[in-house]
């Protein structure tokens, strides 16, 4: 029996509990990342309003964006209750969720994103310069090392009605997840 009053705590793990199967399951899908960011910025994990993930390989000199995700373009569950953003129903219908991704206008911004590596620039530059091209007002970072000695970029700016994130540690713990999806 599954309590119906669970705590935003309790919400986010049983989110980045269920993300690994996910990653497992799917891990061929070109655009896994959107799949990843989708969940995690989703109401009933981390509620962020806006979120970009880059990817810079200071060995190829490439400063990628590989997912964008802006609350206002949410996928919903094809009409049906539209109060409701149900981030289970992306992965059992990702067809319809990937279609919907590629026309969402700040998802395509961060994807356009192709520039030199910003290894030799400090992390401030980057971001200013990263959050001024996607239209971000408040910009939150995190950067950190993923495999191949390549480095993650995650922006964000959090939901307004929702400050109850420790920022340090919920939203890292969730955001590494990111990092286990294939880069294509």
């Amino acid at each position: 029996m599954e309590r119906k009053n669970i705590s935003k705590q309790e919400q986010m793990v049983k989110c980045f509990l269920h993300l690994p199967e996910k990653l497992l399951l799917f891990h061929g899908m070109e655009n896994i990342s959107e799949f990843v960011l989708h969940t995690l910025c989703s109401r009933n994990c981390l509620n962020l309003s806006k979120a970009a993930y880059f990817i810079d390989n200071h060995d190829f000199d490439c400063l990628k964006g590989i997912a964008g995700f802006d609350k206002n373009e949410l996928y919903h569950n094809d009409g049906i209750n539209n109060d409701i953003e149900d981030h289970n129903y992306i992965w059992q219908n990702t067809d319809h969720f990937s279609d919907h991704m590629k026309k969402c206008l700040f998802n395509q911004k961060v994807r356009n994103v192709m520039k030199p590596s910003a290894s030799k620039a400090s992390d401030e530059d980057i971001i200013n310069d990263l959050a001024r091209e996607l239209a971000m007002n408040k910009p939150i970072f995190y950067s950190w090392k993923v495999k191949y000695d390549n480095k993650a970029i995650f922006i964000f700016e959090t939901a307004e009605d929702d400050m109850d994130i420790d920022i340090d540690s919920d939203l890292l713990k969730g955001i590494c997840l990111l990092g286990f999806c294939p880069i294509f």
